[in-house]
């Protein structure tokens, strides 16, 4: 259970302090009549703040972590076949194109077309090469395709993977 401190000084004023920990806030109660001032730990960072990814002055929270250049904004685990979606970040709908062809919507679309998509087909028989790439990218979409080695497309093996990293 925590404790809160109460101290006082000669100067009349009353600092009420919660208990040491990152992020507290100091509570400084004036003598008499007055403002009550505060003091605190790291603010949260802007959008700019995190997207410029320089600043060590102000703290990732949860909510705008996802500005950060370095994290996903979109990725997805998607059934071999393209019809169903096994996990996912930021997509709204996947659209299977036929053999070894889809297409994924993204909910909140990236800032323009140029963002960078990673892929791959998850494959349960090594001696199968097989070959996923990105056929058309939009802000809000992209498209994919995965070959054999006889360059015809074919469903990957297991399953379709992609992340996406971008400014949105």
């Amino acid at each position: 259970m925590s404790s809160i401190l109460i101290a006082g000084d000669t100067s009349g004023s009353i600092t009420l302090q919660a208990p040491a920990v990152a992020g507290t806030t100091v509570l400084t109660l004036p003598a008499t009549s007055g403002t009550l001032s505060t003091s605190a730990g790291l603010s949260a960072a802007s959008q700019a703040e995190m997207e410029a990814a320089t600043s060590n002055t102000v703290a990732a929270t949860p909510l705008n972590t996802k500005w950060h250049p370095g994290v996903a904004k979109v990725w997805i685990k998607a059934a071999r076949d393209g019809t169903a979606i096994n996990a996912s970040y930021n997509v709204t709908s996947i659209t299977d194109n036929g053999a070894g062809s889809i297409t994924v919507t993204i909910d909140t679309d990236f800032s323009s077309s140029s963002y960078v998509i990673t892929t791959f087909g998850a494959g349960a028989n090594s001696n199968i090469a097989q070959l996923n790439y990105v056929t058309s990218q939009a802000a809000g979409s992209f498209s994919a395709d995965c070959i054999n080695p006889n360059f015809t497309n074919v469903d990957p093996q297991t399953a379709w993977f992609f992340a996406c990293f971008g400014d949105q």
